[in-house]
């Protein structure tokens, strides 16, 4: 069959092919999709202990450490990968001589793929869409983020500043490897000329990157939501409150708790991350007693705990794309508390599936919380029309019928 007749086999790019992340849970996720109205998807990726098994893994790309000490020698061989990998253009094109795929979806490829897999794909002729995850495109640190503060510096092409400021983990060698790697795409290379359209979860994410200047093809798709996995709120409340994620520095989890100390409401915190001692030692020296750390909890664990609560919130201080965590609580009928920022205002809509506050703005947010608390009837219809939400523009089926279209066009415009 082909593609004509409705039928399409898809080359699934990611660099990784297990549970890594955001992007990897959605790649698999839209890969199931696909399988289920019967596509073929096809992996690739790097070799990875992790991996799933796949009959396609004999094509996929060595992996390199990029944390290990290894001589000067390697070092440099490392760094050409990053830049422009010769493995990964290599065995992409021996996989679609042997698929003959109808089109390539990319997702997270950086770094151990490289974009010169972009120029394979243009050689081979197969259509290419991207779904971006991050800021990557306009950003050579990815989250558009210096420090503890959002940044936008990079705007126009300008990548040196990422170097000047060196934003990739306060190195000067790693700032500058991504810097010459978005130069050498951007400019030298033309790389991602190679795409026929670039998709955006959040309108957010789409407007940022034209506006720091990139200007090729580009189309808001959100992600979607699996409501069947998702049982409906039946186990009786608790009466606390919940933020599940990242215990990390740009989710504004410090605000919250400063918002949550002096209100008679347990918090619980689910999830774990590099924030985490300094959260549990800020909570200790100044006796907060309402705030509860979970850990890591299960999938099952994890709906049980939002179920439960009255809640959602997400305190964030960066650029969230379109955030799953507000998804998943939307489909169990939970409203949510959000910081005006990023996508996030895409979905929390005031005082229709919840409420938004200001960023990093403690007084804010506490109202918010206390309003929330005392006006029970509304938190729950609010938590109704969130779930409405969901059915209507966020369910697999919705998805599916849109991303069908990208498809469609990328290979109409090959």
């Amino acid at each position: 069959m082909s593609e004509e007749e409705g039928w399409m086999r898809i080359l699934h790019i990611n660099k990784f092919f297990f549970l890594n992340g955001g992007s990897e849970q959605y790649m698999l996720e839209v890969s199931r999709l696909l399988e289920e109205r019967h596509h073929e998807v096809i992996p690739f990726a790097i070799h990875h202990p992790s991996n799933r098994e796949s009959p396609w893994n004999k094509y996929f790309v060595s992996s390199v450490d990029f944390n290990a000490r290894t001589n000067a020698a390697t070092a440099i061989k490392t760094a050409g990968r990053v830049l422009y990998s010769v493995e990964a253009r290599k065995k992409l094109c021996a996989i679609i001589k042997d698929a003959k795929p109808d089109l390539a979806h990319i997702h997270n490829f950086y770094h151990q793929l490289s974009p010169s897999i972009f120029l394979e794909l243009k050689k081979q002729g197969v259509p290419a869409v991207v779904t971006m995850h991050d800021y990557k495109l306009v950003c050579p640190a990815y989250l558009l983020r210096r420090g503890s503060q959002n940044c936008e510096d990079c705007v126009g092409g300008r990548f040196w500043r990422a170097s000047q400021h060196r934003c990739l983990k306060d190195s000067l060698t790693k700032s500058l490897l991504a810097t010459c790697e978005s130069y050498l795409h951007h400019r030298l290379l033309n790389s991602y000329a190679s795409v026929s359209m670039f998709i955006a979860p959040s309108q957010f994410l789409l407007e940022k990157l034209r506006a720091m200047g990139f200007e090729r093809p580009m189309v808001n798709l959100p992600h979607f939501i699996r409501l069947e996995d998702v049982s409906l709120p039946d186990p009786p409340c608790d009466g606390s409150i919940v933020y599940f994620g990242r215990l990390s520095t740009e989710k504004g989890l410090v605000t919250l708790i400063d918002a949550v100390k002096d209100i008679p409401v347990t918090l619980k915190l689910i999830g774990t991350g590099p924030l985490e001692l300094d959260l549990k030692e800020k909570c200790r020296r100044e006796g907060i007693k309402n705030v509860v750390f979970t850990g890591y909890q299960k999938k099952n664990e994890l709906t049980a705990e939002v179920r439960s609560a009255l809640f959602c919130i997400l305190p964030s201080e960066w650029y969230e794309n379109l955030p799953m965590s507000i998804l998943e609580a939307f489909a169990m009928e939970k409203p949510v508390i959000g910081a005006r920022i990023g996508g996030i205002p895409e979905l929390v809509k005031d005082n229709v599936t919840g409420l938004t506050f200001e960023p990093r703005n403690i007084s804010d947010l506490r109202k918010k919380i206390s309003f929330l608390l005392s006006n029970p009837d509304l938190t729950n219809h609010m938590g109704r029309q969130a779930r409405k939400l969901v059915e209507e523009e966020f369910s697999a089926e919705v998805h599916y019928q849109r991303l069908l279209s990208v498809y469609q066009q990328a290979i109409a415009g090959r």
